[in-house]
Order: C-alpha cells, then structure tokens, then sequence
C-alpha cells in the first residue's frame, strides 16, 4: 500500500483580512469632524459635563464644561431598545461617542476616553473600542432630559449622564466578557487622554514581558477590573475601592482560591462586600486574571534544537492504522503540541484551504497563534471514508477565544 499523506483543509482563514479592512473603514468614520461646540470654564449646572485631560487649547490640568444643551444640538439619534434602565421600550436620545470626540477639540494624541463617576467609578474607552462596539451618552430618556430624571418609572436617578452600548445597536456587544464595565452612570466627567500614558505601569516593570495567558488578564484588567481598582504603581483605575493593588496581589499570589471566590462572588466570602459579583469568569479567565496581578513572566526561551531530520514517510498498511495516525495528529490540536502535529508531514506538504495554500512553516506560526489566542481546543473526529489509498474524514473544530470567553465550532476535514 503507497504511503497515505494527508492534506488537511482549513476553513475562513480570509476573514481576517476582511476584518483589518472594516476596522479601517470605522477609523475613517471616527475621524470625521462635526461642528464644535464652545468649553466653558466654570459649571453653571448639574447638568453640565466636565472635560479633562488633552484639550486643544487648554494648560494641563485645567478643566473646563460643556451643556447639556449644546450636547443636545449636536447630531443625535433616537433609539428605541426593547428594555434599558428597568424600563420597557424606552425611547432614548442618545449622543454617540464617535460623534462627541469628533465634536469636541482634543488634542491629536489622544486614544481614550475616560468616563469618570461622582461615586468614584470609571469606565474606559480606547478609539478602537468607540468605533467597533458604538457606545453613546444618553441625553433623554422618553424626552425627558437628567433635570427631570428619574424618569416616570424609576426609582433611581442614573444621572447626570449615562453612556451605555448596546446589542441591538452593535450584536458583537453580546460578547463582551464584561459589558456592564462599558455601562457607567452618575457620569460627571470625561477625559481624553493616550492609552500608553495612562497605562503605563501595566506594560512596563515586571508587567513588561507577560506570559501569554498574563496579557490576556492584562486586558480583563484593564476593561473590568480597573472600573474601581488602581493597578500596580498607582495605574489609572477608578476610586470606588480603597483595596490597594498590592494586597489583591497578595492574595492572588498566596491566597489564589480566595482571590477567585471573592472575585466570584464576594458576599459569599464578605457579607457587606460592595464589589459586583463575576460568577460568569471561567477558571481560564480567573487564571489568566490572577497570572497578570502576580506578573507571571514569560516562560524563558527553549534551547535552540538540532535540526530535525526530514520526516521519512509513513507507510500505513490497514484501516485501523489510518484512523489511529490521522486521530492522533488531529488531537494534537487540543494538546496544542505542534511537534505532534507536523511531524506527520513530509516538508514540503502543502495544506490547502478555500481560497489559497500554506506550507509546513505558515501552517505552524498558524499554530502556535491559535493557541494564543484560544483555549479548550476540542477536536471531534467523525467516521472515515477509505477506498483504495484514498481517504476522507470529517471533523469539528471546537475552541473558546481567551478574550471573549465565546465558544465557537467550525466543521472542516482532512483527505489524503
């Protein structure tokens, strides 16, 4: 019987391409200028919103204010969501955020906008994350604006201003790990500022060069946690928590069952605790968030190997053989062993995919980044077709994204 090599078929490999291409179109649509509106340098009203930070024209540190009325001018739009703010179908007026940091004069440099609460919460929002997932501030809720709030309905006054998102606007938003961290309310001030600046000690020191699994707690941080917690060296982060950084860093590092409990849920663990429980992280997610608080370092370089000698070709002399070398090659993913995995395949094997072809060295940078970037990889190997030297099998490709938490499965196959 000739040797079987098989060729392995990848699928939606050309989505990222697509992807680069919308995110660059969305960056155009947020550099967009609208009309300006004038800053004012005292509040004249609760209802005025307080600007900080990189503003055209403006001395570091000083503050100035916007109205609610000239931010009621601007372009705004009427949403109408099926439930918000424990209401049923309100209408909102809604100023988005794209269109507010094109209104308003910043300075070039800035990347993020910070929302900043009168209880000392916080909300972070890179460019990126404004022009992908479209968060707006609420001016009205059923035409009434936040002098008249609450609204018929409400108990609670969100005011002055809320800035929310939403899945009827932007469905991705449904993924999210952490949407409620990108919904403040008591919104008293804004300000512009560069991500690099502001989170600077998050990337540098021992957070400098972080195992893969730390940069993924690295960004649960930053778009969760960092809503009430300053991180290490004082990194920006709201007030709301007086937990200094160093003692979450303890207990992450010789306490990490607590860590992940009172992170979980924290009245389990302190009746009078005030921190919003986040039972949804999964033992990844904990992982990867208790890996960046204690700066888990990168794991240090390999020795560089002899060279490998050319894989000599497998003869494979009956079915059952088959399906044992292709099964086990294929489940190499979940181990993400890639030694496993290419040494099945001769050099210069080609693995071909709808759309185009990679050889044996871009199939293993593919490799090495999927697992990067997923987790829990699962492969579900179906029944297999053989007639003469030939050979097909279907398989399902499971995997969850370390960012999102999403899970996600992909049908493809292999034939040789």
């Amino acid at each position: 019987m000739n040797p079987v090599k098989p060729e392995f078929i990848s699928l939606s490999l050309w989505r990222h391409a697509r992807l680069r291409v919308c995110l660059a179109i969305n960056c155009l649509a947020l550099a967009a200028v609208l009309p300006g509106i004038e800053l004012h340098i005292e509040r004249t009203s609760p209802q005025d919103l307080e600007l900080r930070g990189k503003l055209a024209g403006v001395s570091a540190g000083e503050r100035r204010f916007v109205r609610w009325t000239e931010l009621r001018n601007l372009p705004t739009s009427t949403l109408n969501l099926p439930r918000a703010f424990g209401l049923d179908a309100p209408q909102l007026t809604v100023l988005f955020l794209s269109d507010l940091w094109a209104a308003l004069p910043h300075s070039p440099t800035a990347d993020t906008l910070l929302a900043l609460c009168q209880d000392g919460y916080a909300s972070v929002y890179h460019r990126e994350f404004i022009t992908t997932y479209r968060p707006f501030l609420v001016l009205e809720i059923n035409g009434i604006g936040p002098a008249g709030w609450p609204p018929p309905g409400l108990k609670h006054n969100f005011g002055p201003y809320v800035i929310t998102i939403a899945a009827e606007v932007v469905p991705a938003v449904a993924q999210l790990l952490d949407e409620a961290h990108k919904r403040p309310w008591g919104v008293v001030a804004l300000e512009f500022t560069t991500f690099a600046e502001h989170f600077h000690d998050v990337f540098s020191g021992k957070w400098a060069d972080l195992s893969p699994r730390a940069v993924v707690g690295r960004d649960i941080w930053i778009n969760s946690c960092a809503s009430c917690h300053r991180g290490p060296g004082d990194t920006f982060g709201g007030t709301k928590s007086d937990r200094i950084f160093d003692v979450l860093a303890f207990h992450a590092r010789d306490r990490p069952d607590f860590f992940a409990q009172y992170v979980r849920a924290p009245k389990s663990v302190r009746p009078d605790a005030t921190m919003e429980a986040h039972a949804h992280y999964t033992d990844v997610q904990m992982a990867a968030l208790i890996a960046f608080v204690t700066a888990e370092p990168r794991a240090p370089a390999a020795p560089v190997a002899a060279a490998r000698p050319e894989p000599v070709a497998r003869i494979i002399r009956d079915r059952e053989e088959l399906v044992t070398f292709v099964t086990t090659t294929l489940k190499a993913w979940e181990t993400a062993d890639a030694r496993v995995f290419l040494e099945a395949f001769a050099n210069e094997a080609v693995f071909a995919y709808p759309g185009g072809r990679v050889g044996k060295k871009d199939l293993e940078a593919m490799f090495v980044d999927l697992h990067k970037r997923k987790t829990d990889v699962k492969i579900y190997v179906g029944p297999f077709i053989v007639a003469g030297n030939e050979f097909a099998v279907r398989y399902q490709f499971a995997c969850t994204d370390r960012i999102t938490g999403k899970r996600q499965a992909v049908g493809t196959g292999v034939r040789g």
